[in-house]
């Protein structure tokens, strides 16, 4: 699920490990990528 999810995504990650994905960038263009319902957490 996780592949399907972050192939939305046109940037690449700043970190990538396991289950977590890091990314770098204006949260509010990376959220318009995604799915409705895809996100668990955001941390800033």
């Amino acid at each position: 699920m996780k592949g399907k999810i972050l192939a939305h995504i046109k940037q690449k990650p700043y970190f990538c490990e396991d289950n977590f994905v890091l990314y770098n960038g204006d949260s509010f263009n990376l959220l318009k990528e995604l799915p409705e319902n895809s996100v668990d957490m955001i941390f800033a």
